[in-house]
């Protein structure tokens, strides 16, 4: 078990787990010759709680966001510095910032939706954009999938 603490194996293993961190545990566990459940265990005992935290973070904005389209279907983009809103978030999708950078506006405002008129998430041609509540919002997708189930 000690040849998984050598200076040479340290430095890889600190490798991939800060700088590979599109590969899962029990990927790199297996890269390196180790069970899952032995990684484990050492990177809890190396690795303070915030970097196992920040580490984890990266991985699930990874997962999320596959050639740049979030899960949900729409288009992200690291947040702009000029982007005040969602401060938490690293990321932003596109159609927001195309809607706010066109009309001014340094965040879209809480209780406020930016629509695609044409459906299309990827659609972020601003004259395809449209600024609503969320009320209006859930109205209208209401309304518009009762006509879709009626043809």
């Amino acid at each position: 078990m000690s040849k998984y603490y050598s200076r040479g194996t340290n430095i890889k293993v600190r490798a991939l787990y800060f700088e590979e961190s599109t590969l899962t545990l029990e990927q790199i566990a297996l890269a390196i010759g180790m069970t899952k459940a032995g990684y484990t265990s050492w990177v809890q005992r190396s690795y303070s709680s915030s970097d196992r935290k920040d580490r984890s973070a990266r991985m699930y904005s990874r997962a999320k966001t596959i050639d740049n389209i979030h899960g949900k279907g729409y288009r992200v983009l690291p947040k702009p510095a000029w982007y005040t809103g969602t401060p938490s978030k690293s990321h932003i999708e596109e159609h927001r910032l195309v809607y706010a950078k066109a009309n001014g506006l340094t965040e879209i405002p809480d209780g406020l939706i930016v629509h695609h008129i044409d459906e299309d998430k990827l659609n972020n041609n601003i004259d395809n954009l449209q600024m609503m509540s969320q009320s209006d919002h859930a109205t209208l997708h209401h309304k518009l999938n009762r006509e879709k189930a009626h043809f």
